[in-house]
């Protein structure tokens, strides 16, 4: 992460399965175990320990335009979240599309720190 004059850009990573367990149970297709990674992009302005942000996911392997074919590509339809550090500023949790009727929570965490809170927790 990134942190240049209150602008914040956050990049990383995450994989996926391909084909879930239940799809592949009602389509009669055996589960993968193959994953697809994606690449993603947070970029926004900070405000004390909350950064309101733009998020841009891309797939990786798939060749993406390299210039936005409409004005909607242009990254006006890209989802809108707002992102707070938590009390131990080591986990990022995400509201995305906060003014939509069905907002998407998760968390972000650097791996290092879950693998290494993960291993404190086993001690």
């Amino acid at each position: 992460m990134t942190v240049s004059n209150g602008r914040v850009l956050a990049v990383g990573s995450y994989e996926k399965k391909l084909l879930s367990s239940l799809a592949a149970l009602f389509s009669g297709i055996a589960p993968s175990s193959a994953l697809e990674r994606y690449h993603v992009e947070y970029e926004g302005t900070l405000r004390g320990r909350a950064i309101e942000a733009t998020v841009s996911r891309t797939r990786e392997g798939v060749a993406q335009p390299s210039t936005p074919t409409s004005l909607l590509a242009s990254g006006a339809d890209e989802p809108k979240c707002l992102l707070f550090f938590t009390s131990s500023g080591s986990e990022l949790k995400v509201m995305e599309n906060p003014r939509g009727s069905t907002p998407n929570y998760y968390s972000l965490v650097a791996i290092n720190d879950a693998i290494a809170a993960d291993s404190a927790g086993r001690s």
